[in-house]
């Protein structure tokens, strides 16, 4: 049984020890799967390390497993990593329109603009995002 599927960004560890800074480089995101056995009560991890700059895919298990179809959308959508022979390739949280992955490390966390409705304009108000340092 598949218990989940997710990722993590190699990107701020190349800081921490030089030795593996040329293996992150070549590997920026490191995808896992969970299982879990039932017959022997176990659980199993599987590594993978992949690399998103060279935009190679990985094969889906969504066939094997029917958890995995909404597993791998989730991981598709928040880390950019790429399936082939994906059945349902829909987005589930963010925008269609938007082609950022928001669990990358390189992800900004402030956007550009403030968006708000002013009540006395009835209209969407647009300004600059600024900064300010407490």
């Amino acid at each position: 049984m598949l218990l989940e599927s997710s990722a993590i960004d190699n990107k701020k560890f190349s800081r921490i020890n030089p030795r593996i800074n040329t293996f992150l480089k070549k590997n920026r995101l490191t995808l896992f799967y969970l299982y879990y056995f039932l017959q022997t009560n176990t659980k199993l991890i599987l590594l993978t390390n992949y690399n998103n700059l060279k935009l190679r895919k990985i094969a889906s298990i969504d066939k094997l497993f029917k958890s995995a179809s909404w597993l791998e959308r989730e991981v598709n959508e928040m880390f950019k990593i790429n399936y082939s022979h994906k059945t349902d390739i829909r987005r589930l949280l963010l925008d269609y329109t938007k082609q950022e992955h928001p669990l990358l490390k390189d992800f900004p966390t402030e956007g550009f603009n403030d968006v708000y409705y002013n009540f006395f304009e009835d209209q969407v108000v647009y300004t600059k995002n600024t900064v300010v340092e407490l």
